[in-house]
């Protein structure tokens, strides 16, 4: 009979359930800030993301390129031009502009002064306030299976204890031992 493989009994199974759940949950945070941008600052999102990266030829910014635009008419759409559109008056534009000047219109009009970075910020520390109670509860369970692991199972005989442990697993109701605590 052939048995299912199993993971090592090493795997830190507990913490790695964690770190699962801490990425659907780092995903659902996203999602909700996401869901709270403006339809604007969604439309540019990828284009502002790439603006963060590297540039892949040395053109620094100064040569045009070419950018989807969002127009009320006949400027350029903002969260302020977008409350007063009236049907049929908004379009995208291909626009050929540089990166330098577009990246600015984009942090100034659109992003209220907000880089990219700054933009995850909120996410960023969200992800990280929600990352600690998942390693609290995955990370201990693993050390007591480690522990258990490494001790092997008690058959016989008494269990080696810490006198403190020792008292809080007797709690004891009258009759007193005397301890001296260490090894003399």
């Amino acid at each position: 009979m052939i048995s299912e493989p199993r993971l090592p009994s090493r795997f830190p199974a507990a913490t790695c359930a964690m770190l699962l759940i801490w990425t659907l949950g780092s995903i659902g945070i996203l999602a909700l800030w996401h869901s709270r941008l403006t339809p604007l600052e969604v439309f540019y999102l990828p284009t502002y993301a790439k603006s963060v990266l590297p540039e892949m030829h040395m053109t620094r910014g100064t040569h045009p390129q070419q950018y989807m635009v969002a127009y009320v008419g006949y400027a350029m759409a903002t969260e302020e031009t977008l409350e007063y559109a009236q049907p049929g008056q908004l379009s995208v534009k291909p626009v050929m502009l540089t990166k330098r000047w577009f990246d600015w219109w984009l942090q100034r009009a659109i992003y209220h002064g907000d880089t990219f970075p700054q933009l995850l910020i909120v996410p960023a520390i969200a992800s990280g306030i929600w990352l600690l109670p998942c390693l609290w509860i995955g990370v201990p369970i693993d050390l007591e299976r480690r522990r258990k692991r490494r001790e092997g199972k008690l058959l016989r005989g008494p269990e080696l204890l810490t006198v403190t442990r020792f008292n809080r697993r007797v709690k004891g109701d009258g009759l007193a031992f005397a301890v001296k605590r260490g090894i003399k």
